[in-house]
């Protein structure tokens, strides 16, 4: 009976480990939410997105939750997703040259190797690339009018802790103008796989061994006492 439980024991958690390496969601934020995916209002600072540079430096990034008419060219703000821009006012106009937003996500726990993410962009004028921790991904292009879908494979790019994810949006006019993005992503990957086993029995394995090699041993003297 011990036998059978420990064998079912070791079944479950063989599957436990086994769903455990199944994908399971990264956390990373949408432009324009705050921390509960729920669409910020009125002009805030995003918290999960900032401006690591741009001609003027870096600064924070604010939501812009009504465009106003006057802003009908861009794509409305979505019902998961909103623009944000350094300046929070999306009438700024600001000088030309690119522009890094970024954000962060955490693989601790996860093989980093296989994250993936999936999603749509807006960029006012235009995205020039999009970057892991630093690396180029030769992504680019989209518009502020119509979403342009991506796909990103971290492979060996992304590191098993705190990973960096930029879009560098270019202001190609020759003057200043708005400058904006709006971000929908979602990620997953699987888990890690827990280290191997290190090779120590459990205490009731040492018993039964223990055990069986006592009545093997009495087995063999009474067969000798018989001959």
């Amino acid at each position: 009976m011990e036998t059978i439980a420990k064998m079912r024991l070791n079944f479950l958690a063989a599957a436990a480990v086994s769903a455990a390496l199944y994908a399971a969601p990264i956390t990373i934020y949408n432009t324009g939410v705050d921390s509960a995916n729920t669409l910020l209002t009125n002009p805030a600072v995003d918290s999960h997105w900032s401006l690591a540079a741009g001609p003027s430096g870096a600064g924070t990034l604010s939501v812009i939750p009504n465009l106003g008419p006057i802003f009908s060219y861009w794509a409305g703000n979505g019902p998961s997703a909103q623009w944000v821009t350094p300046t929070g006012n999306a009438l700024d106009f600001l000088p030309p040259g690119d522009y890094t937003f970024r954000t962060t996500f955490d693989l601790t726990g996860f093989d980093a190797t296989t994250g993936s993410f999936t999603g749509t962009f807006f960029a006012d004028n235009t995205v020039s690339d999009i970057r892991i921790n630093g690396v180029s991904l030769g992504i680019s292009g989209g518009d502020f009018k119509n979403p342009t879908n991506f796909v990103i494979n971290c492979g060996v790019i992304c590191t098993a802790g705190a990973n960096t994810l930029d879009f560098v949006v270019t202001n190609t006019t020759t003057s200043a103008s708005p400058v904006g993005l709006r971000v929908d992503i979602a990620g997953t990957a699987d888990a890690a796989a827990p280290p191997p086993p290190t090779g120590v029995p459990e205490p009731s394995t040492i018993a039964m061994l223990a055990t069986g090699c006592a009545l093997f041993g009495f087995a063999r003297v009474g067969k000798r006492k018989l001959q």
